[in-house]
């Protein structure tokens, strides 16, 4: 149950990081703490849900309603990714091994931004065009939270970085992107979803 607070408390902070500089992430804040309900996983698949807060189960009634699964490193390492939504938005699972909370918040701000589409705007995932409409918003919004995260940092990446990139030269855009913004400490799918984010920001 500790295991399952701290990670609810180390989310929180990473959203609430860009929430007073973003009101996209405002809003996925208070829609995560209106309609989450919180899991551990027990396997790869089954998870086990921790009842910390009574109101928890009223949210699991909530057509809106969905899970966030906290999968420990031994389950974490078999994800193809280090956040992943499933089951059309009604489940996120996030690898419990974040080291930087600025990256946990962009990238998770980006998967709450599905869960929405999916939830609320009743995004039809088999609809090629609403997924890629979905999928530039919210690359868009992961842009501006780097942008907000180090604006100067930033401005530095897209000046430097942008001739590597369209040249196709990832090594020499990683090794420039991990002067402005952390990378190379990162768990191995944390740093593929951190460097895919400032390799498409700045494309």
């Amino acid at each position: 149950m500790k295991y399952q607070e701290a990670w609810k408390r180390i989310v929180t902070d990473s959203l609430q990081r860009f929430a007073e500089k973003d009101p996209r992430v405002k809003k996925l804040l208070e829609f995560l703490e209106k309609n989450a309900f919180f899991s551990i996983a027990r396997g790869p698949v089954v998870t086990q849900h921790l009842m910390t807060d009574p109101k928890e189960m009223e949210k699991m009634g909530r057509p809106e309603a969905f899970e966030v699964v906290f999968m420990p490193s031994q389950f974490a390492q078999r994800m193809p990714s280090a956040i992943l939504t499933e089951s059309g938005g009604k489940t996120v699972r996030l690898a419990a091994n974040f080291t930087v909370k600025e990256w946990l918040g962009v990238l998770l701000s980006h998967e709450l931004s599905h869960v929405w589409d999916q939830l609320v705007d009743k995004e039809q995932s088999g609809n090629r065009q609403e997924y890629l409409k979905g999928e530039v918003k919210a690359h868009l919004m992961e842009r501006d939270l780097l942008k907000a995260w180090g604006p100067q940092q930033f401005e530095a990446l897209v000046k430097e970085g942008g001739k590597a990139a369209q040249a196709g030269n990832y090594k020499a855009f990683f090794e420039i992107a991990n002067r402005y913004f952390p990378l190379e400490e990162l768990s191995v799918h944390e740093q593929a979803l951190a460097f895919a984010s400032c390799l498409t920001s700045v494309i």
